[in-house]
């Protein structure tokens, strides 16, 4: 679990790097927000049950050391296990993975008492964007880039396409012009990061080879 901080509002992380990498898009999408509470955001895993309760186990923490902070638990669980967090008095805003672009909107209207429900889900299948970050920067020299979520293999053990849905990829063209801008920025290594990379739509292999030219 990694935890970042900006101001009064606060990540906490699960599970790999893509959803390192999403969090980091979230700090992004969020950065500057001041809000009249603390807020905690728990990006969440759901590969297996004990990152679900670990995560459980956190945000009972949280509003046990700071009672007046606003849980929003989001992330694979937040998309698969909804009923786990539902009930507990402990959270107050589930934002599944299908709504994670409305997570700053959601919270502002929450901390506002403007809405009167705190699970915002829908069918994960029916998302068809992939929302795009200019890249996570592991060190100073180098940086994460997502270029493909979900899958869609449906392997019987596993749960990744009912909570990333299916397999959606960048264009290569998209991609090579946010490896420029990183290397504008002094990033020397791009690390191309995925659920199935393997399963990337416009070929892996030419990828690799567009982006060297």
């Amino acid at each position: 679990m990694n935890e970042n901080f900006k101001e009064s509002l606060q990540f906490q992380t699960f599970g790999c790097k893509v959803n390192t990498y999403d969090t980091g898009l979230l700090q992004q999408r969020l950065d500057g927000k001041n809000y009249s509470r603390p807020v905690q955001v728990l990006n969440t895993c759901a590969v297996t049950g004990e990152a679900t309760s670990e995560a459980i186990r956190t945000l009972r923490r949280i509003k046990r050391e700071s009672p007046e902070t606003l849980v929003v638990v989001t992330g694979c669980s937040a998309q698969v296990d909804t009923e786990r967090f539902q009930d507990l008095a402990e959270v107050d805003l589930i934002v599944a993975n299908s709504h994670k672009g409305m997570i700053g909107e959601l919270i502002e209207k929450t901390i506002q008492g403007k809405l009167n429900e705190k699970v915002f889900k829908s069918n994960i299948f029916k998302k068809e964007d992939l929302e795009l970050g200019g890249g996570l920067e592991d060190t100073h020299s180098r940086s994460f880039l997502k270029i493909q979520d979900g899958c869609n293999s449906f392997c019987s053990y596993c749960v990744i396409p009912f909570a990333r849905g299916k397999s959606r990829s960048v264009p290569k063209e998209v991609i090579a012009e946010r490896v420029s801008e990183l290397g504008a920025q002094g990033i020397q290594e791009v690390v191309l990061t995925g659920i199935h990379i393997g399963d990337y739509d416009f070929g892996l292999e030419d990828l690799v080879e567009y982006l060297l030219l």
